[in-house]
């Protein structure tokens, strides 16, 4: 296992974080990071949902039959991409 330098001006800001150890503290960070950008991911395919009233699924065939007369925008094409 590879050993970490942690500064002290770093260990004492993680004082307010909570855990016994620095490795339980850092573990606690690294999954608050992670649960906050599965988050931002899930509100992000929300937010496709809603404006285009259906799941990726859905959107991909009419995309695929060429069913929406937007599909050659710059938005949609975008909106594709990331959706995706």
């Amino acid at each position: 296992m590879e050993a970490l330098q942690v500064p002290d001006s770093v260990k004492e800001m993680m004082s307010y974080i909570e855990g016994g150890t620095i490795q339980e503290k850092m573990a606690r960070l690294v999954m608050s990071h992670l649960e906050n950008r599965f988050r931002s991911c899930t509100e992000r395919l929300y937010d496709f949902e809603k404006k285009y009233r259906w799941p990726f699924k859905q959107f991909k065939e009419g995309w695929d039959a060429n069913t929406s007369g937007e599909k050659y925008s710059y938005e949609t094409e975008k909106d594709y991409m990331e959706w995706e």
